[in-house]
Formats: structure tokens, sequence, C-alpha cells
């Protein structure tokens, strides 16, 4: 049963890490949002382009 528990573990912690992985895209997302709107509503120049 020690195979079968390691495997469960492996599963969780696959899906953990898959979760973890879409909020730090939707993070980065929204924050490049945050300054493309602060770039566009204050005319600054945040990012170099």
């Amino acid at each position: 049963m020690l195979v079968y528990s390691a495997n469960s573990c492996l599963a969780t912690s696959k899906t953990l890490l898959a979760k973890e992985l879409e909020l730090i895209k939707m993070r980065a997302i929204a924050y490049s949002t945050m300054i493309d709107v602060a770039e566009r509503e204050f005319n600054i120049l945040i990012r170099k382009k």
C-alpha cells in the first residue's frame, strides 16, 4: 500500500502545483494590465519600450 500512497501524494502535489501555476499566471496578467492602464490613463512610461 505504500506505493499507492506515494502515487496519491504525487497526484495531489501535481494538482496543487498546477493550481499555484495558474494563480501565478493570473497575477502576472493582472500586473501587466495594471501597468497598461496606468501608462494609458496617466500618460507615463513605466515599461521600457
